[in-house]
């Protein structure tokens, strides 16, 4: 109890003198007790300069609250683009899938009949053809069809998609 009075009877003295000098300025001093403790020649600056500082970290906190407000919408916002995008890149992959899958159709169809037709209309017809589909169109033939169809086809075009192929006639048709 008597700490309390005392600390009391030190606060209302330093008040009254403070009152007395006003225009002092807030400067901790150190405590006589050399506990580390600092002690202030004005409280009331002192009190002012803490609310000053209170009301600082206030507003300081409620913008680090408003900035992890927006991180977190950006965040969701972020989130539903990246499933949108997801979505996306699925429907991307079953339209590439079921093009490649009609193409591969397609290519077998003409295999068939490249393969039905006479072997000089059928070589005629491949050497104008886009040299891709050429090769994909003989690849889907056996390779005796194949082989004869390029025996029919001009030197340089024959030599060309044999080599494409892997097929011997290449080596054969570059020595000759």
């Amino acid at each position: 109890m008597k700490g309390r009075i005392f600390f009391g009877g030190v606060v209302v003295c330093c008040f009254i003198t403070s009152l007395s000098y006003g225009t002092e300025e807030v400067k901790p001093v150190p405590s006589s007790q050399g506990g580390g403790s600092l002690t202030c020649a004005d409280p009331l600056k002192l009190l002012d300069s803490l609310e000053k500082r209170r009301l600082d970290l206030d507003q300081r906190g409620q913008a680090m609250e408003l900035r992890e407000a927006e991180v977190k919408r950006l965040e969701e916002q972020l989130g539903h683009r990246i499933e949108a995008l997801e979505t996306l890149r699925s429907a991307i992959q079953q339209d590439l899938s079921s093009e490649k899958n009609q193409d591969d159709a397609n290519i077998a169809r003409l295999s068939k009949i490249f393969a039905g037709m006479n072997v000089k209309g059928a070589a005629a017809s491949l050497e104008v053809m886009d040299e891709g589909t050429a090769v994909r169109v003989l690849k889907g033939m056996r390779e005796k069809v194949a082989a004869k169809i390029l025996s029919r086809m001009n030197t340089e075009s024959a030599v060309r998609l044999a080599d494409i192929l892997g097929m011997p006639l290449a080596d054969k048709r570059g020595q000759q």
